[in-house]
This record gives C-alpha cells, sequence and structure tokens, in this order.
C-alpha cells in the first residue's frame, strides 16, 4: 500500500512502533495528507531497513528485510532476487 508500497500487516505495525493509528484509507490515498501519512509509515520501513543492514554496511540485507520482512527464516529466492535487482539499479552488484 502507498508510496512505498508497505503490505498492509506491516503499515499497521510500523504505525504502532512511530506511535500513530493506522490509518488504511490514508494509506490508499493521494491526496497531501494521505501522501504525508504514507511518508511517515515508508520512512519508518525503510529506517528499519537500514538498521537490519548496519546502518549502511550491507545494503543487500537492507534491502532483503524491505522486501521480506524481520524474519530472516522466510526469505526465500524473490526476496534474495530482490535485493539483487536494488543493489543492480544502485550499481552495488
Amino acid at each position: 500500500m502507498g508510496i512505498g508500497q508497505v503490505m498492509p500487516d506491516t503499515a499497521r505495525a510500523l504505525a504502532a512502533r512511530v506511535g500513530l493509528p493506522y490509518r488504511p484509507d490514508l494509506m490508499a490515498g493521494a491526496h497531501p495528507e494521505a501522501k504525508a501519512y504514507q511518508d511517515k509509515i515508508t520512512n519508518a520501513a525503510l529506517q528499519e531497513a537500514w538498521n537490519a543492514g548496519g546502518q549502511g554496511r550491507d545494503p543487500r540485507t537492507s534491502a532483503m528485510y524491505y522486501h521480506g520482512g524481520s524474519n530472516r527464516k522466510i526469505w526465500g529466492p524473490k526476496t534474495q532476487r530482490y535485493a539483487d535487482e536494488v543493489l543492480g539499479r544502485i550499481g552495488r552488484s
């Protein structure tokens, strides 16, 4: 959902962690209030992924965390492929 393409359950959990009410209407909206809300949720997701990858030391892990979530046991080929594609786009493959 939203600009960061965050899954609904993830958006709900992120909203709680950053002290926001979960607002699926704003996650689906395109108006300025919705964009601001989506930015907060996306930024929280990116920050968690950044932290998971050692604050930039391991961008592949950050990308896999963003795509696959915190449970590394379920990171499969799709999550690995996503990370490889992201790294390829930024010239770090």
